[in-house]
């Protein structure tokens, strides 16, 4: 995507929670952040951001930081260069820590208190409500776009609220009223977030934050159209929770406010497999059929639809896959073969 100079992010990733109830530090929240960072600032397929547009904030352990003031300070910052090119198209809030639920007061959209590095049960509130910093930014910062992504817990630890931020305007902005709001929190209402390692070699990262990343790199428009915050979140509620069963636990993201009608577009697709030509279209895998294979060959995504058909012999085939079961059925024997396609496997084969 070009350069995108009107559109400016808040990137935060928190591992550091020495005083966090039952589960304490994290392992993969920073990695998460610094990724999703990157796709921001990449020019070629991601958000196009320019790399000072991008702020990103992760904690640390010794001094414990960040507390509030250093994410005031950012989006101060954000708002001053927004305003120096004449105002902003689309805000990005990106999250990645723990997380909880807590009891709003006279707020009926959904809510996530995002814990602080020094939340602990004697600090209940050491936490930022997700909503007023949506608030901060819709009333009083010149964006038409907000787009916000929560990868954390929303479980209910204990009876407890989370700050606002001394941000604020004396009057809202005029318009405000018209801004496009898109937000998608990692579990339902009073549920968990997990991260894990997809295998052995791999690291420790969100499930949320993995399918985000892989649908936004063009896994949720796997035939290359627009990657729409439409297709987007119907590929999170597919992957998400697949990712999630694969380490026996269960996940399923939730959608918050969803205000625009219109397609917001999120980079541009780029082809996993080879670029599509004029006698060709793009693959990310490639089925290849046994010599002794003959007769007619069929492959059917997870809703069962068929993708594809033909002789054998008209193999190897390349295929745009997603992230899910396919399946392949040889019509005359009966013979079947699942390719349980993940993350990683781009650019491989399969023999049937």
């Amino acid at each position: 995507m070009p350069e995108q100079n009107k559109d400016f992010a808040l990137v935060v990733g928190f591992n550091h929670y020495p005083f966090y109830a039952d589960g304490g530090n994290l392992r993969g929240a920073i990695a998460d952040a610094c990724k999703f960072a990157d796709w921001l600032k990449d020019k070629q397929s991601g958000g196009g951001l320019p790399d000072a547009n991008c702020k990103l904030i992760t904690s640390t352990g010794d001094p414990l930081a960040p507390d509030v003031q250093q994410i005031e300070d950012a989006l101060v910052e954000i708002w001053q260069l927004a305003n120096a090119v004449g105002g902003g198209r689309r805000f990005y809030l990106f999250f990645s820590g723990h997380g909880h639920s807590f009891d709003t007061v006279g707020q009926q959209l959904p809510d996530v208190a995002l814990c602080l590095p020094r939340w602990s049960r004697e600090l209940p509130n050491k936490s930022i409500s997700a909503n007023h910093l949506m608030g901060w930014v819709q009333r009083c910062m010149p964006f038409s776009e907000i787009v916000m992504f929560f990868d954390c817990c929303r479980s209910r630890i204990l009876k407890s609220r989370a700050q606002d931020t001394a941000g604020g305007c004396p009057t809202a902005r005029e318009g405000y009223q018209d801004t496009k709001i898109v937000s998608i929190f990692a579990a339902e209402h009073e549920q968990r977030a997990f991260e894990g390692a997809q295998d052995a070699d791999t690291e420790v990262r969100g499930y949320f934050t993995t399918a985000l990343l892989a649908g936004l790199k063009g896994a949720a428009a796997p035939a290359g159209e627009d990657i729409t915050q439409f297709a987007l979140w119907d590929y999170l509620q597919a992957e998400v929770p697949r990712l999630a069963k694969v380490d026996g636990r269960q996940q399923v993201p939730k959608r918050g406010m969803q205000l625009p009608p219109e397609r917001l577009v999120f980079g541009s697709p780029s082809p996993l497999g080879p670029a599509p030509g004029p006698a060709a279209a793009a693959s990310n895998f490639e089925i290849r059929f046994k010599g002794w294979r003959n007769g007619s060959i069929r492959l059917r995504d997870a809703d069962s639809k068929v993708l594809r058909e033909g002789p054998a012999s008209s193999g190897p085939w390349p295929v745009m896959f997603k992230y899910e079961v396919n399946l392949l059925e040889h019509v005359e024997t009966g013979d079947t073969m699942s390719i349980f396609f993940r993350p990683g496997m781009e650019g491989q084969h399969a023999t049937f």
